[in-house]
């Protein structure tokens, strides 16, 4: 993801005339995916009716000894939640099933632990799409945002989504896919 990050900030870099101030390019169709996305963040830990309940962590219990670990059936339901919201490409939610993955790995290589002890799983406890413990901060602000600066080349596009109120500094990279703009990741500049 940050080789994908890197050459698009290179692209960025080299076609400066793709900017919102010069030829035929808009950042509305930019702008509208990126609200969508917040408006979607605001409600997606929401239960729907009639939605499988999933978990992204699973216990075995050997004696009076646990060990927890990435359930990957729980895994690919958080994902499709993702998926059927229609904003996300498929490049970013493999990235974000190999962020369970990396956990996961990391929680097999982890020693058992006493049954009762609670334990807080780095990576778990903050805004995923955000890699926020705030998201809020971001979240109740994000229609003051403006895209600062974007770049589209082909079928991909580059855009900074500033928030005044935080000074919060995103940045979006997408594909068109059907004709229609898909996030491919998310993240922070400075």
């Amino acid at each position: 993801m940050k080789k994908l990050i890197a050459l698009f900030c290179f692209l960025f870099i080299v076609h400066v005339g793709f900017s919102q101030n010069s030829g035929n390019q808009s950042a509305e169709p930019i702008k509208e995916i990126i609200f969508k996305f917040f408006a979607w963040d605001l409600v997606k830990d929401r239960p729907k009716t009639n939605e499988k309940k999933y978990f992204l962590v699973k216990e075995s219990i050997i004696g009076n000894m646990k060990r927890q670990s990435i359930d990957k059936k729980g895994v690919e339901l958080y994902l499709n939640r993702y998926r059927t919201s229609g904003l996300f490409s498929e490049s970013y939610l493999n990235n974000l099933r190999q962020y369970f993955y990396e956990i996961g790995k990391t929680l097999d290589d982890s020693p058992k632990i006493e049954r009762s002890t609670i334990v807080k799983i780095d990576g778990l406890g903050l805004d995923i799409p955000l890699q926020s413990f705030e998201p809020e901060l971001i979240l109740e602000h994000y229609k003051e945002g403006i895209i600062k600066e974007f770049a589209m080349i082909s079928d991909k596009c580059i855009a900074q989504f500033f928030i005044p109120k935080y000074e919060t500094k995103l940045i979006f990279t997408l594909s068109k896919i059907n004709n229609n703009w898909a996030i491919d990741s998310i993240g922070y500049y400075q």
